[in-house]
């Protein structure tokens, strides 16, 4: 309908078809020199001031998108006169008073448009950024559950993506029919996005049950029906009748939570503020209620929800890197280090490498059985860790051997330190364990001080037998 009409404001209404209409506005003799317009529904939009342009948004085919950003708009001097032409294809309307206002109100609007604009290209490229690392994690774990929950959000994320750009302004679609097909897309978008954070949610929490499944499958078949759509205000309509899924699936997500008994207030707290701001927009898209969406706040908050899993997966994942290498460079029955440590640790000739070798192992085995034999070796190392630092290392060679490397030490202290752990050590046992030791500093190579010290411990050896 291009026959314009002239009605009050504030005015919204659903279109069947496309219409224009004009909003014809007195303005007072005032000082304030700026149009403050708090959000626009329309395709097309051009604003005059006396019969002069100040502002056009859109192009002759009126199949734009204009309905969440604000408007903050120098006016010319002795105005009294403001029309404002709209277009619309399903919606049209100015739903919050308008204002002229003085410079010293422009903070708001700056405000306003970085939660509406800046925000929203921001959320973009963060929903992007995480269903790369997400998508990136999924490849790197060897759990078939982390895989698989990884995957689920990284395709959440970037369908996140998609339907967040419905929220910016775009000037032209070309026709209507491409502008119906990219709604489609961008609400379609929508309902794939968090049917599977619904599915990762599920895994994540480990709760797999029908009502699950079926809220899952039930954003399936919206989505089916929404695609077969003819037109914009169907679509539009539909998809506000289908909202209240989101308030289902918010609250059912909760519930997971509480089911899981998981005691993470962080998480409780960035879950529920973004539940509570879907229900909040469902709310607005079920009754068309006046007010701004907070999607760009949700999807921020929904970020984090992410960050801390990608954060607790990480930390997991280190620490079971951690005990990996801890495991690969101790003694299981001692719990000493075991020659693997040599290719991580550097040695000066300040270190005191010693020698031990436990007596009479074998005869002690023999005698008394393996399973004494075993327990003479781990009070040999509980004895040891009694009387050095964090930074000595007590690394077993094999059998009965040991090497004690005492950092940054003199030959003088290594040998009162080694002769109090002897005498410790023939305490704790009726059978008197003892054990023979040679010292020496370290010299150029391991290999090269190994030697040195092991010919020292075997002539300790020699003289005891």
């Amino acid at each position: 309908m291009e026959k314009d009409l002239y009605v009050k404001l504030p005015y919204y209404t659903h279109l069947k078809s496309p219409t224009s209409l004009t909003f014809e506005i007195q303005i007072p003799k005032s000082s304030n020199k700026y149009l403050y317009i708090p959000q626009i529904d329309a395709s097309y939009i051009e604003i005059l001031a006396n019969n002069t342009t100040i502002l056009k948004k859109g192009y002759s085919s009126k199949a734009g998108h204009f309905f969440y950003t604000p408007y903050f708009i120098p006016l010319p001097p002795k105005i009294s006169t403001l029309k404002i032409k709209l277009s619309g294809v399903y919606e049209i309307g100015i739903e919050f008073p308008i204002y002229v206002v003085d410079e010293s109100q422009k903070y708001k609007f700056w405000i306003l448009n970085f939660l509406t604009f800046h925000s929203t290209l921001i959320l973009i490229g963060i929903f992007i950024s995480l269903s790369i690392i997400l998508y990136l994690l999924s490849k790197s774990t060897t759990s078939l559950n982390k895989k698989k929950i990884f995957h689920y959000f990284s395709l959440s994320s970037i369908f996140a993506s998609i339907w967040i750009i419905d929220l910016l302004p775009i000037s032209d679609f070309e026709s209507i029919q491409g502008f119906l097909k990219f709604k489609k897309l961008f609400i379609i978008s929508l309902y794939l996005g968090y049917s599977f954070l619904l599915k990762g949610s599920l895994i994540f929490f480990y709760y797999l049950n029908k009502l699950g499944n079926f809220l899952v499958y039930a954003f399936y078949f919206m989505a089916l029906l929404l695609l077969f759509q003819t037109n914009i205000l169907s679509l539009h309509l539909l998809h506000n009748y289908f909202s209240v899924i989101f308030i289902i699936s918010s609250i059912f997500l909760l519930y997971l939570y509480f089911k899981k008994k998981t005691q993470n207030y962080y998480l409780f707290f960035i879950l529920t503020l973004f539940i509570l701001t879907t229900i909040h927009d469902t709310i607005i898209l079920l009754f068309d209620i006046e007010s701004k969406l907070l999607s760009p706040i949700g999807g921020m908050i929904l970020f984090f929800v992410f960050s801390y899993i990608i954060l607790y997966e990480y930390k997991s994942t280190t620490i079971e890197k951690e005990k990996l290498y801890e495991k690969s460079l101790k003694d299981n029955l001692t719990g000493a280090f075991n020659r693997n440590i040599f290719e991580f640790e550097n040695f000066s000739s300040e270190d005191v490498f010693i020698y031990i070798d436990i007596n009479k192992l074998k005869e002690i085995n023999d005698t008394f059985g393996h399973k004494t034999g075993d327990k003479i070796l781990v009070k040999f190392s509980q004895t040891v860790k009694q009387f050095i630092r964090k930074n000595d290392l007590l690394i077993r060679l094999g059998g009965d051997e040991f090497l004690l490397v005492l950092k940054n030490c003199s030959k003088r202290k290594g040998k009162k330190i080694i002769n109090n752990i002897l005498k410790k050590f023939k305490q704790s046992d009726k059978i008197s364990p003892a054990f023979s030791w040679g010292i020496t500093k370290f010299d150029k190579s391991v290999e090269k001080t190994l030697e040195n010290v092991d010919i020292l411990m075997y002539k300790m050896k020699l003289k005891r037998k």
